[in-house]
């Protein structure tokens, strides 16, 4: 029951003010109102979206690096950029048995172990929004860690993702943050599920080995079985003036150069069909996940990391996507040792003499296989794009070294100097004897850059120390705790304490007059056999930079190859 002033105090309102007016809101207000319910609902659609994308992303099959020694570099800080290692397996126990890909090949053997078809490189810089992508050929001949020097696409069937990244990270000085690997299968799934990869041909072109067939110039849209021929083709071959021509000269190294293009290609058509919807990504993603295996990532990279890598480069211009070709050349190396030289009875070989006597054949030639190996020198700056160091660090070529024994055998100082103008560095060798020196290092104030990239390049950490006067030149002594100089630089790190406090040291070489420090055009061709570990070469004619087929490195100045011309249709 109401309390009695409740009548009359509604009475007194509707005496004094009439009954209640309903407001009616303007157009203005209720168009604001939309706005404001449209802005919540795409809210709440992106953040469903995003769930979507990132539940997706869990069923992404991880690689355990945590189990034994994980080879990873650890994360850097939040924004800073990451190096992700992609690889293709050439498993293809997973395609359909009528692709042609899967002809002549074991299968089953394929599917319990691989090797790397394709080794690729990927820096992203989430800060600034820049990618860029190295190819690294499978026919490199590196040292692997734990085995003998192979070509590195082995290192995947040896020891798996991890030794993989292991044998990148030593050889090229290199950190390796995140790793992804995607089979045969999984690479025809992504562009299948795409809607294939519109590829511009300027003539019919085929690869009977991989598969490819292209009857006619134009543009087609490639489906994922036709693309793996593509990307994998080591004999493409053009129709040109009604015969076939074969136009890659450079095998593997074409061929990267193919794949670098196609993935720029590959991702315009991703951004042309998602339009950056999350929700077409979640679709790519499952499309390409659900058999569960064809595509794996590590197990350091977390969802989080994913979300803000995409959430950095959701603007990214795939034409923008810098791309690298380390610089190498050609050469052969034996594969063992040749069988016994055969015996032949002479009477069956058709010669005069006794029954029974012998003439022996000549001995066999030691089998060869075709290798690449790495120009370190010429390939110094495309590597220090990787490492995240300006194009204006200092390079051996820019560093004068003045050579002295210490307690170490002429023998040593002979291979310090022939093994670092190998390297680029200008080297000098004073004849100076200082009997009782180990391995030290001397600079000045000035030239304490130097001295550490020199550091970092000898096998077994030297001594340093400052030394008086304006020269630029650095001071080596080699002792006897010298034993090698390394392929590629340290990572800085490692010799970062040796700079901490500098004694100070008056002793200063002086240069031989008449020797030159110019570098070696061929190499250290008369140094000896050194051992060495697993991380670096010896000094030898086929690791230094001699005249040979230097190839230069690729930009976003060159034209993708088989992009599509503007107005041109494709089937």
């Amino acid at each position: 029951m109401e309390p009695k002033w409740v009548a009359p105090l509604l009475a007194l309102l509707l005496v004094e003010h009439g009954p209640p007016v309903l407001l009616r809101r303007t157009w203005p207000q209720r168009l604001l109102m939309l706005g404001n319910l449209a802005v919540i609902a795409a809210c709440l659609i992106a953040a469903w979206s995003l769930q979507r994308v990132s539940e997706t992303a869990r069923s992404i099959p991880r690689i355990d690096f945590a189990a034994g020694q994980n080879t990873l570099a650890e994360p850097p800080a939040a924004g800073e950029p990451l190096n992700f290692l992609l690889v293709g397996s050439d498993s293809a126990a997973r395609l359909d048995e009528n692709n042609p890909v899967t002809a002549g090949r074991d299968l089953e053997s394929e599917a319990k172990r691989s090797r790397a078809d394709t080794i690729m490189l990927v820096r992203l810089d989430p800060e600034t929004g820049r990618a860029a992508i190295l190819s690294i050929p499978r026919d490199l001949w590196v040292p692997i860690p734990g085995f003998k020097e192979e070509k590195i696409n082995a290192a995947l069937s040896r020891g798996g993702p991890s030794l993989l990244v292991e044998t990148v990270t030593s050889y090229f000085d290199v950190d390796i943050h995140h790793y992804m690997q995607v089979d045969f299968a999984g690479f025809a799934a992504v562009v299948d599920t795409i809607g294939g990869v519109p590829i511009y041909f300027q003539n019919p072109a085929r690869d009977r080995s991989s598969g490819l067939s292209i009857p006619e110039a134009g543009c087609v849209s490639l489906t994922g079985s036709e693309a793996l021929g593509y990307v994998r083709s080591r004999k493409y071959q053009e129709f040109i003036d009604g015969q076939w021509v074969s136009v890659d000269s450079r095998t593997d190294l074409d061929r990267g150069a193919r794949q670098r293009d196609f993935m720029i290609l590959a991702l315009d058509q991703v951004v042309s069909r998602t339009g950056r919807n999350p929700l077409e990504i979640e679709r790519l993603v499952s499309a390409v996940t659900d058999d569960g295996s064809s595509i794996s990532i590590d197990d350091e990279l977390s969802i989080r990391d994913l979300l803000n890598i995409g959430t950095a480069f959701r603007e990214f211009d795939p034409d923008s996507l810098a791309r690298y070709e380390l610089p190498v050349k050609f050469d052969s190396v034996e594969t063992g040792a040749a069988p016994a030289p055969r015996q032949q009875d002479t009477a069956e070989s058709g010669e005069t003499g006794e029954a029974g006597d012998t003439a022996e054949v000549a001995e066999p030639e030691i089998p060869r296989i075709e290798i690449l190996r790495l120009m370190p020198q010429t390939a110094q700056p495309v590597l220090d794009v990787f490492r995240g160091l300006a194009p204006g660090d200092v390079h051996p070529a820019d560093i004068k070294i003045i050579v002295a024994q210490g307690s170490g055998e002429p023998q040593q100082v002979a291979d310090a100097v022939d093994s670092l103008r190998a390297r680029g560095f200008d080297v000098v060798n004073s004849g100076q004897v200082e009997a009782d020196s180990e391995t030290v290092i001397r600079f000045t104030n000035d030239s304490q850059a130097s001295a550490e990239l020199l550091a970092r390049y000898l096998g077994s950490l030297p001594g340093v120390g400052l030394k008086s006067g304006e020269s630029a030149s650095i001071e080596l002594v080699v002792g006897a705790d010298y034993n090698t100089v390394r392929l590629l630089p340290r990572p800085p790190a490692e010799i970062s304490e040796l700079f901490v406090s500098v004694p100070d040291v008056s002793t200063t070489l002086p240069a031989v007059p008449g020797e030159t420090g110019e570098t070696s055009e061929t190499g250290d061709a008369g140094a000896p056999e050194t051992t060495v570990s697993t991380t670096t070469l010896p000094p030898s004619p086929a690791t230094t930079d001699g005249p040979s087929e230097v190839l230069s490195t690729t930009t976003t100045s060159e034209v993708v190859r088989g992009q599509v011309p503007s107005g041109t249709a494709c089937e």
